[in-house]
């Protein structure tokens, strides 16, 4: 088993995303504000999950931490996908946030989401140990902070090929497309 495999066995199934080949922000009223598609040419021929934690609308949001009154500010933010992929011998994580308006508090969310996979790399790490599985390797998993917002267009149409032209601030990777290709980023 590899990296990927080891982190897929321990996140549950009840958080893959239902639509796994594109990324969605939703308003308060539940109207999709963005979209970003994953590349089709990134898709093929490559093992890959897309795990959706940022769940506002569901009763289940890290439903293991406190709600509403009383809850520390800021406790329950996270980012907004976790896509996790295999290439070339090495797992990749990309924490993703999708900003479709003022871009303030994306940190504080991807690095929520750090928190949470560098967990769930200790928690593979420690059943890895406990299950004699000593190929399991922490050096083969290269984690990516991603932020994504809307490519500024006056074009009627867009065309949905992936730019490689991204930025990065403090580690986060700032994307502005409608297609969102991974590969780019590895």
């Amino acid at each position: 088993m590899s990296e990927f495999d080891f982190l897929n066995w321990v996140l549950s199934d009840n958080y893959l995303s239902p639509d796994q080949g594109s990324l969605k922000d939703y308003d308060s009223k539940g109207k999709c504000i963005q979209h970003v598609r994953i590349d089709e040419f990134f898709i093929r021929n490559r093992s890959w999950y897309l795990y959706r934690y940022d769940m506002k609308d569901t009763g289940d949001h890290l439903p293991f931490f406190r709600d509403g009154q009383g809850s520390p500010s800021g406790l329950r933010s996270f980012c907004d996908y976790i896509h996790l992929t295999e290439e070339n011998g090495h797992t990749y994580v990309f924490l993703i946030e999708l900003k479709s308006g003022e871009t303030a508090g994306h940190t504080k969310q991807i690095e929520a989401g750090r928190f949470f996979i560098n967990f769930v790399v200790a928690s593979a790490r420690r059943i890895c140990a406990d299950n004699d599985f000593p190929e399991f390797d922490e050096g083969k998993i290269i984690i990516r902070r991603v932020l994504i917002t809307p490519r500024k267009s006056k074009k009627t149409t867009t065309i949905a090929r992936p730019r490689q032209a991204y930025t990065a601030l403090n580690d986060i990777i700032s994307y502005s497309e409608t297609s969102f290709c991974p590969l780019a980023l590895m």
